[in-house]
């Protein structure tokens, strides 16, 4: 998918490279998915990188990796404080944590490093759906259907 988009239906999805690792499992892919209704973006697993900003719309919803704490960074992952001033350059209406890691996991999320966040941040969760509407992205958990 890389410097190509695919049609499957109505979406229209396209894939780039992202900043994994130097060594062992360095090809990461990050995904966009368009149609009428919204825009939903996919970070994959990545550190700081120019792509990342490019995914970044008002209009969308960002699925964004967020796997180490602030206070030990990982090669190749990202922190709540890089995901955040990542987010902030263009604010997507929903910013959805993934891949949390499991020392970031012990620490409540979004956490204070979204304090003040401008937009609206939840953390992803296994089974979780969502669903757009030209005014707000809904989120629930197959319990809530």
């Amino acid at each position: 998918l890389k410097d190509r988009a695919v049609m499957v239906g109505p979406y229209r999805i396209s894939g780039f490279p992202t900043h994994h690792r130097t060594s062992g499992v360095s090809k990461a892919v990050g995904m966009v998915f368009e149609c009428s209704d919204g825009i939903l973006s996919y970070s994959g697993d990545t550190g700081l990188s120019r792509s990342l900003v490019n995914l970044l719309d008002k209009r969308a919803c960002f699925i964004c990796e967020c796997t180490a704490p602030d206070g030990d960074p990982q090669e190749g992952h990202l922190t709540p404080t890089q995901v955040r001033r990542l987010a902030e350059r263009n604010p997507p209406r929903l910013l959805l944590l993934s891949h949390i890691g499991p020392d970031l996991a012990r620490e409540p999320l979004p956490g204070a490093a979204f304090a003040g966040y401008p937009g609206r941040v939840a953390v992803a969760e296994d089974g979780m759906t969502l669903s757009f509407d030209p005014h707000y992205i809904h989120t629930a958990m197959p319990d809530e259907d």
